[in-house]
């Protein structure tokens, strides 16, 4: 899907099909460097956006520091509390996305504590450690 996505953008910025190959490599440079542009921008306003739709007191310490889909995601997490009975944890949510599991959230509910960065792994992180 991903792949399909690409080859549609680069088709757009290419226009042409006889193009050489230094004329492609430039087009695909310029097509990465547009992306990283928008992936920055997009970064700047997450951290000084707070979204509303979000509980504030268990996502307060990691807003501007973890996406705001990451954030819907553990917030659908969540919502699963509402749901009676919880299945068995199996543990596999963190273990496939790292992020925080719907047992992980109502402990931190019932002690009263917000999400912390330790919950989500690295990879969700808006700034990453070695990043431009």
């Amino acid at each position: 899907m991903r792949v399909e996505g690409i080859h549609i953008v680069l088709k757009e910025y290419l226009k042409r099909s006889d193009l050489n190959l230094f004329e492609v490599w430039r087009v695909i440079k310029q097509v990465l460097f547009n992306q990283f542009v928008e992936l920055r921008a997009n970064q700047a306003k997450q951290q000084i956006r707070i979204p509303i739709d979000l509980s504030k007191s268990l996502f307060n310490i990691i807003y501007g520091w973890i996406s705001y889909e990451t954030l819907r995601k553990v917030e659908e997490q969540r919502k699963l509390l509402e749901k009676d009975p919880l299945p068995p944890c199996i543990n596999i949510f963190t273990r496939s996305f790292g992020l925080p599991c719907v047992y992980t959230i109502q402990d931190l509910l019932i002690q009263q504590q917000p999400l912390q960065l330790h919950h989500f792994h690295s990879h969700w992180y808006l700034q990453r450690t070695g990043e431009l």
